[in-house]
């Protein structure tokens, strides 16, 4: 089994709480389906190599979306995950619905995933 740190944002645990209000089916899908892949991860297997239906690229910046099934009367639910394997950490980094992921979600995944990796180079120059 190989080690991986996780890190949970903020936002990452106020989407989820939000979430679970009316989509509570929904989420606990989402989080057992982050539970299979975090197990892949520490089985070794390289997150670029981690097929399943309910794991999705999003851009490319190494971040994917891991989608709950969804419920009857709910939305699916994504969440936003980054894996770094430079720093063998599983960055939980948000989570939202189909409503929210074009204006608000991707963009913030995106954003976040830019200012780790430029702090990660900044700290190697110095």
């Amino acid at each position: 089994m190989e080690e991986w740190d996780i890190e949970m944002t903020p936002t990452f645990k106020a989407r989820i709480k939000g979430l679970e209000k009316n989509n509570r089916l929904s989420v606990e899908s989402a989080l057992e389906n982050l539970s299979t892949y975090m197990n892949q991860l520490y089985h070794g297997i390289n997150p670029m190599q981690i097929r399943f239906g309910f794991v999705h690229p999003e851009g490319n910046h190494g971040a994917v979306a891991i989608a709950g099934s969804r419920r009857r009367g709910a939305r699916a639910v994504r969440l936003y995950v980054y894996p770094d394997l430079e720093t063998r950490t599983l960055h939980l980094v948000t989570a939202g619905d189909k409503g929210s992921q074009q204006r608000r979600d991707i963009p913030f995944v995106r954003d976040y995933v830019k200012d780790l990796r430029t702090t990660s180079e900044e700290q190697q120059t110095k």
